[in-house]
């Protein structure tokens, strides 16, 4: 008579103590600081110093919004551009 075999499952141990190893890390780079830029300006989100929203004779000189509060934004991107100055009145 043939006999069978039946597969039997082994449970896995579990190591009782938790592993003291601290998880692998990227480095990450140190944040700018934002008086690099100088007073008027300010670091964007792609770490360029871009001059701050301005008022006043000449502000317009290479701003690119109009924000609704009157002031000029020198933004590079259109994402949060016036966001402090009620938002955009006028793209330029």
């Amino acid at each position: 008579m043939p006999t069978t075999t039946a597969a039997v499952a082994v449970p896995k141990q579990v190591d009782p103590t938790p592993s003291k190893t601290r998880p692998k890390t990227t480095p990450t780079a140190k944040a700018p600081n934002p008086a690099e830029c100088g007073s008027d300006y300010y670091r964007n989100t792609d770490g360029v110093c871009v001059h701050r929203p301005a008022t006043g004779p000449g502000a317009a000189d290479g701003a690119t919004a109009l924000c609704k509060d009157g002031s000029y934004s020198y933004s590079q991107n259109r994402r949060g551009t016036c966001s402090g100055h009620g938002g955009v009145r006028t793209w330029l």
